[in-house]
């Protein structure tokens, strides 16, 4: 159950799309019969980085297997970007439905049109829905629960530690995390989602273009555990106003959306905007007053956003029967209690912190421990599951 966009509802209904078309208090219904997976094909190959040229040839032509004989006349009476009429006119982009149908079935992408009813249902009710998504990985994520989870790339230490520890949280009690698969915040999100349960990895490219490369390994890990999915068709490269048109995804498919870390112009605030107008949560992580990364998050919680500092404030803010229920079986979701600490290592731990790394020499100068007594207690504490090494001999707290 998501909640209503503002503008534009698709539903199905036997062998055909009812759209429905706000415009101030007025609605204007218009039937578009289902569609081969070809036409939906095209469509996309012309028109995905234009939804609202998509929007425009749909309630022109319902009858999509047309668009391919369209006459440059004819294309006259919709309102498309230019680029997109010269694709409807061009032999090749003709000629790549097959070969798109074709790599989709070698890298076992699956391709899901808005009149499938595989087509997540809160996805069809926002503004400018994608009318066809390529999908690698497990399709029945897009008919759970999750929460938008997205912050900046230029993620600080705490912000980093926030995002994975939330998202591992909340996937663990069976929320979805959704996020970008950017650098800095949403790949922490998708790491720690990873730990527990689900992540839905949103492209700004298409699926066989992994961006940014160094996240490559991260995708085919989401694509074992969770999902990759893109509005995109096969070589479409990352462009800078894909990412906009991105977010609009991560919120639509989202109950709520989280910010963790964000300057106050940033593409993370685009997106919860975005829910604000899709009608979901948002919600926010407080950070340092001094910092730029939290200038945006602290703004959005000034301006009436949740403050979150735990799993236990998302899961509040979420629409029933989700809050309900993911309450009631809190104590099969407890994770497993840790070994338990000797003294020594006790005193140890209890000077670490969550997001202020320590140096070794100086947990050395503050217990009176030599080098190797003290290498040999945090080597304990982390196979425990209490501390994480950093490079440079630096430890912080797990928990």
């Amino acid at each position: 159950m998501c909640p209503s966009g503002p503008f534009l509802r698709v539903v199905i209904k036997n062998k055909n799309i009812i759209c429905l078309e706000k415009s101030g208090l007025s609605g204007v219904f218009y039937n578009v019969p289902k569609n081969k997976l070809e036409d939906w094909v095209f469509l996309s190959l012309v028109s995905a980085e234009y939804p609202r040229s998509a929007w425009n040839l749909i309630k022109t032509y319902p009858r999509l297997e047309v668009l391919r004989s369209l006459t440059a006349e004819e294309l006259n009476n919709c309102r498309l970007e230019p680029i997109v009429k010269e694709r409807l006119l061009s032999p090749q982009i003709r000629a790549r439905v097959h070969q798109v149908l074709e790599t989709a079935s070698r890298l076992g992408v699956a391709m899901i049109p808005i009149d499938d009813e595989k087509y997540p249902e809160c996805l069809r009710e926002i503004f400018d829905p994608p009318f066809l998504l390529y999908a690698r990985g497990d399709i029945n994520l897009l008919h759970q629960p999750g929460v938008a989870l997205v912050g900046t790339r230029n993620a600080s230490l705490y912000g980093l530690r926030m995002a994975e520890r939330l998202a591992d949280d909340l996937a663990g009690r069976g929320l979805v995390i959704i996020s970008g698969l950017a650098r800095g915040i949403d790949t922490a999100a998708h790491r720690g989602a990873l730990k527990s349960g689900s992540t839905v990895a949103v492209f700004g490219s298409s699926l066989d273009w992994i961006y940014p490369r160094q996240n490559r390994s991260l995708a085919e890990k989401i694509t074992s555990q969770g999902l990759i999915l893109s509005e995109y068709p096969f070589q479409t490269h990352p462009a800078r106003f894909h990412f906009p048109l991105r977010n609009r995804i991560i919120a639509g498919l989202s109950l709520a959306c989280i910010v963790v870390e964000a300057a106050q112009r940033s593409g993370s605030l685009i997106t919860a905007r975005l829910a604000l107008d899709q009608n979901r949560e948002v919600m926010a992580v407080p950070g340092n007053v001094t910092s730029e990364v939290s200038q945006g998050t602290n703004w959005l919680i000034r301006s009436g956003a949740k403050l979150v500092q735990t799993w236990e404030d998302v899961v509040e803010e979420l629409p029933e029967p989700w809050r309900s229920e993911l309450m009631m079986d809190e104590k099969d979701h407890q994770k497993k209690s840790l070994p338990s600490l000797t003294p020594e290592e006790e005193i140890i731990y209890k000077k670490l912190s969550f997001d202020n790394p320590c140096h070794v020499d100086e947990l050395i100068e503050e217990t009176n421990r030599s080098t190797s007594e003290l290498l040999a207690i945090m080597l304990n504490l982390e196979l425990k599951g209490y501390v994480q090494p950093l490079a440079g001999k630096y430890f912080i707290r797990r928990e």
